[in-house]
């Protein structure tokens, strides 16, 4: 049998204690508005398959296999299983990640590598070259201290320049660059 309520604001109350249950034994429970219209569940909206808050009512827009959210997203933990794929990102604290694809990359401060050997590797199957270069200042590609920098084969320590087995054939100092070996 049904309940029909002909009221133009009719309520269903209960005045109990402990609460309230609406269920079905044999099958799924439905609520919903008039075409066009919403219900309101607490302070949650849904209307049609949007879900929102009365003042901004499709904040989520669920269609199959997709929810898509009009706004922003806040969380304290996000974990995704599967590549996950953002126009654009916004990183204020630590990025920890595994094995990432990144097409582009621009940041505002330091990339910082931690890794013991660390290495940063062009690897396009067409690409014709790697550069390092600054728009507005010098480039700076220094070891730590008392370490040195390999370029191809030749090594550069501090003012020094040479091979691996010889790392000091040439020391350079203000106007002058002392060769400490032979000259062909």
């Amino acid at each position: 049998s049904s309940l029909a309520l002909s009221a133009d604001s009719a309520a269903i109350t209960h005045s109990g204690s402990t609460s309230l249950a609406i269920s079905s034994t044999n099958g799924y429970v439905s609520i919903a508005g008039a075409t066009g219209s919403y219900v309101d569940v607490e302070s949650v909206r849904i209307t049609d398959a949007k879900i929102g808050v009365s003042s901004d009512a499709d904040l989520i827009t669920l269609t199959s296999g997709v929810a898509t959210v009009a706004g922003k997203v806040h969380t304290t933990t996000l974990e995704t299983t599967g590549a996950a794929t953002l126009d654009s990102a916004t990183v204020t604290n630590a990025l920890g990640a595994g094995a990432t694809t990144v097409s582009s990359l621009t940041t505002s401060g330091d990339l910082l590598m931690t890794e013991d050997a660390a290495v940063l590797t062009h690897s396009a199957a067409s690409g014709t070259s790697l550069a390092i270069s600054s728009t507005n200042g010098y480039v700076s590609i220094a070891g730590g201290s008392g370490k040195y920098v390999d370029v191809e084969s030749v090594r550069i320590t501090d003012t020094k320049i040479g091979i691996a087995g010889d790392d000091n054939l040439i020391t350079l100092t203000s106007g002058v660059a002392t060769v400490d070996g032979k000259v062909h």
